[in-house]
């Protein structure tokens, strides 16, 4: 995106917008996930993402160019690629049998994080400087990293059967 208002745009800034567009669109990033093999450990996919989100958010903060900010849209893409993708089936995993509750869940926290989130960092950032606010957030993102980290999945376990199927045994 051009940093200054004038009527010409240069080839460098057009190069920049269409590679911010290609790249921070996380479907291209998600398709490539749909060739990651089965073996491979959802749960370190999805903390890798997280890692991204605060490695994006440091070097956005540190930036002072055009190119730093370019190859940080790749890694915000492939963050929110491997969260968003993965993190549905990962809830979707940790309760077999209620798919459509985990994935209801999923999405309201989305949303109502993306809610919450845009107004703390845009309060932050007034308070603080966006430099700062960036910072805060990467932070954020880390803490609940380590969150993830520490907690322990549950095993999956089955639906009880209904009472109607239980009469219908007997």
């Amino acid at each position: 995106m051009p940093s200054d208002v004038t009527p010409e745009v240069s080839v460098f800034d057009r190069f920049a917008e269409g590679a911010a567009r290609f790249f921070s669109r996380p479907w291209f990033f998600a398709m490539c996930l749909l060739l990651v093999p089965d073996r491979v450990s959802r749960r370190g996919l999805i903390l890798l993402g997280m890692l991204l989100f605060t490695g994006y958010f440091a070097l956005v903060a540190a930036s002072a160019g055009m190119p730093l900010l370019i190859g940080t849209q790749v890694a915000r893409g492939v963050a929110l690629a491997v969260v968003g993708a993965l993190g549905i089936t990962y809830m979707q995993d940790l309760a077999p049998h209620a798919t459509g509750r985990a994935t209801t869940m999923f999405a309201n926290t989305l949303t109502i994080g993306s809610l919450v989130s845009g107004v703390l960092a845009g309060a932050a950032a007034q308070a603080v400087g966006y430099r700062a606010a960036l910072l805060l957030c990467g932070v954020l993102v880390a803490a609940g990293c380590a969150f993830f980290l520490a907690g322990r999945p549950r095993p999956a376990t089955v639906a009880p059967a209904s009472r109607e199927a239980q009469a219908a045994r007997r």
